[in-house]
């Protein structure tokens, strides 16, 4: 069966360790254009995603919760694309 790749928007929670609310939000908005992956193969991404209690000495600094939302197609205008095999 064919497999197709289409764009679509990705919702999540970002968590930011800060001072004040004015560092967490100049640190989020350092976020934009982050390559992020939940593949460890690919090296887990620009931003870790984790699951860990907030309390917690392993939560990171910046982080983005393992639950998310898909909210539709990235624009009206996205389309499908084959994929072929050999990639």
């Amino acid at each position: 069966m064919p497999l197709y790749s289409i764009d679509v928007k990705i919702c999540g929670t970002a968590y930011i360790k800060a001072e004040s609310e004015a560092e967490a939000m100049a640190k989020t908005k350092r976020l934009k254009d982050a390559w992020i992956s939940s593949d460890p193969r690919d090296g887990g991404g620009d931003i870790p995603i984790s699951g860990a209690p907030f309390n917690s000495d392993d939560m990171p600094e910046i982080s983005l919760s393992p639950a998310m939302t898909c909210c539709g197609l990235w624009d009206e205008h996205s389309k499908p694309e084959l994929q072929d095999d050999d990639e």
